[in-house]
């Protein structure tokens, strides 16, 4: 809801139908300084028989304090095939929330790698609409953390249409006195 109130702006990328993207988009969500509070939104359409890896990045500056509230939208035409990696390298006072949701079509192919480093508290919502028939999912999730980190992963794969699939796997490693959900 807070994002849904504050963000402006974003990114919008449109792959057309039948284009293979050669190589990976990188989006790039960096805060530099203190006590700011950043609400990126990135929104992904990828067309019929066309394909993309993408990458989003966020990071922060040395010393950097703040709140980081993000949304990605993928929506992926029949026969896509869409590759995700969300990378979390942000400084050890930086809060983030992150929701990343993708819609699928007939016959999509969808690999997604939510990535989380940083942060002092981080939580990373992936969800997955299976809605197109045929559809295929693979979610993988990893994190290392340490030194009081809290790292929250919620998952959700809807299987709306039949005969799709999807597999999931996060694993990581805890140090210290950090936490994961």
């Amino acid at each position: 809801a807070l994002h849904g109130a504050l963000a402006w702006g974003g990114t919008f990328l449109y792959v057309p139908k039948g284009l293979t993207l050669p190589l990976p988009v990188e989006s790039v969500q960096r805060i530099e300084t203190s006590a700011g509070a950043a609400f990126p939104h990135t929104v992904v359409v990828v067309d019929e028989d066309a394909e993309i890896v993408l990458l989003e990045r966020f990071a922060s500056g040395d010393g950097a304090a703040g709140l980081v509230n993000g949304s990605l939208e993928v929506f992926a035409g029949a026969r896509a095939r869409v590759r995700v990696v969300t990378l979390q390298e942000h400084g050890d006072q930086v809060w983030h929330f992150h929701t990343q949701r993708v819609t699928t079509g007939l016959d999509t192919t969808l690999q997604s790698l939510a990535i989380s480093l940083g942060g002092r508290f981080s939580r990373s919502v992936v969800e997955t609409a299976l809605r197109g028939e045929h559809g295929s999912v693979e979610m993988l999730g990893l994190y290392f953390a340490d030194d009081g980190q809290h790292f929250d992963f919620r998952t959700l794969q809807d299987h709306v249409a039949a005969a799709s699939t999807s597999d999931l796997l996060y694993k990581g490693a805890l140090k210290d006195h950090s936490r994961t959900v």
